[in-house]
């Protein structure tokens, strides 16, 4: 690099971003007139040394910028969880999407090396050759500024990118859904059909001479019930091509003069009409997978007279602890009598809850009741009527007490939506294991490694749940263990 080429970079950074505006990584509107300044107040206030944190880690440029940016990512969570998470050893930040900044022309993306050369190079500092050092890191530093620089230029162009990904996952969502084996497992799926029928059939005070509308209406049945319930009109909206077999099969069964099917976005779809009720099958796995509620909230935001019809109208998550060496194990008992002879070599374990442990995805899986070994705890309630897309990101502490000496392998996560609200014959459908089956079943995080307790033993932990900018039906999960106050390593999962 030339000396012109140095005047050149000094002038472009020098106009483009000015660094004596730095924003606190944890307290919001606290800015200081330069980075070193910045991170001694959060190193006192918040207990977060960057610069002891960069040296102990080793972080070269990148790594510094996807730690700031992480933290700036998860600025809804307390100060305190997320450097409890960063000095646990916990590497959740070395990730790839770290590297695009979470605030714009964020000035720490620029200065961090402010300050840091009495920090991490003193030794050096009282070296003979100090200034052939300095000049050399001095380049290297610029280099590293023209880099952050290419990001925040290239922002616009990665927002571009992140909506053509965002784009394309839909569309592969919305694929999906329009294939009919998908809707059969759905319709199969009786507890979660006939909760549903139920509602509406012992409802009717709800229905009669309303205007319903139906969000994902899929096969259209949801449609039909509210119909059969005594309906003046039904509205259902799906983007997914399942529509165009379902405007049969209203036509089929005689509904065609009051159900009226309209194809595309909800955001997009424009009514001639309010509407006096919502009905809507939108739990996914976790009950939040696939972030459909957000829809129905639009949905409800955009046509609904009263905000209190939407149904489901409540949710609840529940979390419990597990073990899993039964479930994994219980087909053995098959290869102990085969016609009266022993194949138990020929039986091979299921290990799929074993890789599941190692590669950090979330899991799903049908609980024998008897894996259950703890109390169930809440960690989510959902008012639909009041809930607004930002709580659906959440942190949720919880508490469990184990009842039999066990080995802990997972925390699992079941939910129930329940139909209230005005309801005369309130209805409650469940996905727990110690209920009849439904395709939801349950949500496994599996532990890192099975953990011996004993029966009184308390567990005690913190879940987060938020969902990837550039998947938003997806969701990352961070869960936070400790038993009898032993923390156990933070774990993370991916639910996509």
């Amino acid at each position: 690099m030339s000396d012109s080429d140095d005047s050149s970079w000094s002038d472009v950074s020098e106009a483009s971003i000015e660094v004596e505006n730095c924003l606190s990584l944890f307290t919001a509107d606290k800015y200081f007139p330069s980075a070193s300044e910045c991170f001694a107040w959060d190193a006192q206030q918040h207990n977060f040394d960057f610069f002891s944190f960069r040296r102990s880690n080793e972080l070269d440029f990148y790594g510094c910028v996807k730690v700031i940016n992480y933290i700036r990512s998860n600025a809804g969570i307390p100060a305190s969880e997320i450097v409890a998470i960063l000095n646990s050893g916990s590497r959740e930040w070395d990730d790839d999407r770290y590297l695009t900044p979470a605030i714009e022309n964020d000035a720490l993306l620029f200065g961090f090396d402010d300050g840091a050369v009495s920090d991490d190079d003193e030794d050096i500092s009282n070296l003979a050759t100090e200034n052939e050092a300095m000049k050399s890191e001095i380049i290297q530093m610029r280099a590293a500024f023209r880099n952050a620089l290419d990001i925040v230029e290239q922002s616009n162009d990665k927002s571009v990118d992140k909506a053509a990904e965002i784009a394309e996952h839909d569309k592969s969502y919305f694929a999906g859904y329009g294939t009919t084996d998908i809707h059969e497992i759905m319709l199969r799926d009786k507890e979660r059909t006939l909760a549903y029928q139920s509602f509406c059939n012992n409802n009717k005070n709800l229905f009669a001479d309303k205007v319903v509308l139906d969000i994902g209406c899929g096969s259209g049945i949801l449609c039909l019930f509210a119909a059969q319930a005594g309906a003046k009109r039904v509205i259902g909206i799906d983007n997914a091509d399942i529509i165009h077999k379902a405007r049969r099969v209203v036509e089929r069964n005689g509904y065609g003069n009051v159900i009226e099917l309209l194809q595309g976005k909800v955001e997009d779809i424009k009514l001639d009409c309010k509407v006096d009720l919502i009905i809507s099958e939108w739990m996914g796995y976790f009950l939040l997978f696939e972030s459909m509620l957000s829809t129905v909230l639009v949905a409800r935001d955009r046509f609904l007279i009263d905000k209190t019809k939407v149904f489901p109208d409540r949710a609840t998550l529940y979390v419990m602890g597990v073990e899993t060496k039964s479930f994994c194990n219980q087909g053995a008992s098959f290869w102990k009598d085969v016609y009266g002879f022993d194949l138990t070599d020929v039986y091979e374990p299921n290990k799929n809850l074993e890789l599941f442990r190692h590669n950090r995805r979330a899991c799903i899986e049908h609980l024998p009741q008897d894996a259950i070994c703890t109390n169930t705890s809440v960690i989510r309630q959902i008012d639909v009527s009041t809930v607004s897309d930002s709580d659906l990101d959440f942190s949720s502490e919880f508490t469990l007490y184990v009842k039999r000496d066990e080995c802990l392998d997972a925390i699992a996560s079941y939910f129930t939506v329940d139909f209230e609200g005005d309801c005369e014959f309130p209805v409650r459908l469940s996905t727990s294991c110690t209920d009849p089956f439904t395709h939801w079943q349950q949500t496994l995080f599996m532990l890192a490694s099975p953990v011996p307790v004993r029966a009184g033993d308390v567990i005690t932990g913190r879940i987060r749940a938020c969902r990837p900018s550039n998947a938003p039906r997806d969701y990352d999960i961070v869960l936070d263990v400790s038993i009898n106050g032993t923390p156990l390593a933070p774990m993370c999962y991916s639910l996509s």
